[in-house]
């Protein structure tokens, strides 16, 4: 525990063994080799997502810094970008209730079912593609273009940007929870730039030919700048690019982590594929399970607003706290056999892969439903599925977004 370190590429690629020794010693750790504390007890995490004036979410930037061997060329970089102000991750209440109020309205329960169409009908083109095969790699053929192709249809981007917007979402996160090498952290910073580029001409031709679309409304949109939120304002480019950068990474890199680690498991347990067969009602418990174990989104900063104490340990004011959501989800004392893909577990919902209170995911309802409709079309064409010989199952590395690299899987047709 001396030398653990969230950077370790060991850790990343397997941390659950990590994390379960360390909870058992004590639910909060710090972590000298990163200069934060641990959080991994469920309890805790709650007990810090609640107690937000404690615990703020005005971190700074979620990004690695850039190695000092390039800060120079860094520096002449982000001149062409634009600034990142605080929105939704990185804020508090009240500013981030304001932004909420406006992103949530895209993913209302009826705008999330008013996309099943569009998930089904994308589920199936895909499917059509490789169903007449024995085997796929699962990422490319399926995890990564259904959410990318949903979250460019709620933004109403044409299909020839597509690739362009997982090559975006790719650079965004690239730094997160990982350290590059300096020429792999300038290129994902320009792709970075490059997509606030693509969104400020999105923007600016929405303001002289409004559509009816999300972008459209988000352009149109006022948030208070007063804390009581009177004196509302439109929101600035700065603001209205952050915006929609974080729709865009958090509605397809968790979403696509998610399937792939659920499809894992599913198809390491034969008779749980063909109990999805034989009882489809099953599926939301599937979803449940399949986000609780693969909880894409292992953990989030928060930072200490004064001196508090938490599982016995005393934290100072000032410094970095992550709060693990898979370590949580892998609590005894919340999950009998956590580490077991269970589909008859009686309580997957407890999980904490959107979070909680006020950082709820705004878009969980659309991917639970990108997870509903992916298992329904998978089971109704797929007979048996399996891992096949040649993964390596081998994980993005990052101790903050979690997910494989490629699934191979082999498959039988319905």
């Amino acid at each position: 525990m001396t030398t653990f370190d969230l950077f370790d590429s060991t850790v990343q690629q397997d941390p659950h063994a990590h994390y379960e020794a360390m909870l058992a010693d004590k639910p909060v750790h710090y972590i000298e080799a990163n200069n934060l504390y641990l959080v991994l007890s469920n309890e805790l995490v709650l007990e810090v997502l609640r107690d937000t004036e404690t615990f703020s979410s005005k971190y700074g930037t979620n990004r690695e810094p850039p190695p000092e061997e390039i800060r120079s060329e860094y520096d002449e970089l982000m001149k062409t970008a634009l600034a990142v102000p605080p929105t939704l991750l990185d804020n508090d209440a009240p500013s981030h209730t304001q932004y909420r109020k406006l992103v949530s309205r895209a993913f209302t329960p009826r705008m999330v079912k008013a996309l099943r169409p569009a998930v089904e009908a994308t589920c199936d083109t895909l499917i059509d593609q490789w169903i007449d095969q024995d085997s796929i790699e699962f990422l490319d053929a399926f995890a990564v273009p259904l959410p990318v192709a949903i979250i460019a249809k709620a933004l109403n981007v044409p299909e020839e940007r597509h690739r362009d917007f997982k090559r975006w979402s790719d650079d965004n996160v690239a730094a997160i929870g990982n350290k590059l090498s300096p020429e792999a952290y300038l290129a994902s910073q320009a792709g970075v730039i490059e997509m606030q580029h693509f969104f400020v001409s999105e923007f600016e031709r929405r303001r002289t030919n409004p559509t009816n679309d999300l972008l459209t409304d988000i352009l149109n949109s006022h948030v208070g700048a007063a804390e009581d939120g009177s004196d509302d304002e439109p929101l600035s480019m700065p603001e209205l690019v952050r915006v929609v950068q974080m729709l865009l990474v958090a509605g397809n890199e968790t979403t696509t982590k998610f399937l792939a680690e659920t499809l894992r498991h599913l198809a390491s347990i034969p008779e749980a594929w063909a109990a999805l067969r034989a009882n489809p009602e099953m599926i939301p418990n599937a979803v449940e399970e399949g986000l609780r174990i693969s909880s894409p989104t292992q953990g989030m900063y928060r930072v200490t607003t004064r001196d508090t104490e938490l599982g016995g340990v005393a934290i100072p004011a000032g410094v970095r706290v992550v709060i693990m959501f898979a370590a949580a989800a892998r609590n005894e004392s919340v999950f009998e056999c956590p580490n077991d893909f269970r589909l008859d577990r009686s309580n997957p919902r407890e999980h904490l892969a959107f979070g909680k209170g006020i950082h709820f995911c705004v878009g969980a309802n659309l991917s639970r439903l990108e997870g509903n409709v992916t298992l329904e079309r998978l089971a109704a064409r797929i007979a048996t599925v399996s891992l096949a010989d040649n993964n390596t199952f081998e994980y993005q590395p990052s101790f903050a977004l979690r997910g494989l690299k490629s699934l191979h899987l082999n498959f039988t047709p319905a």
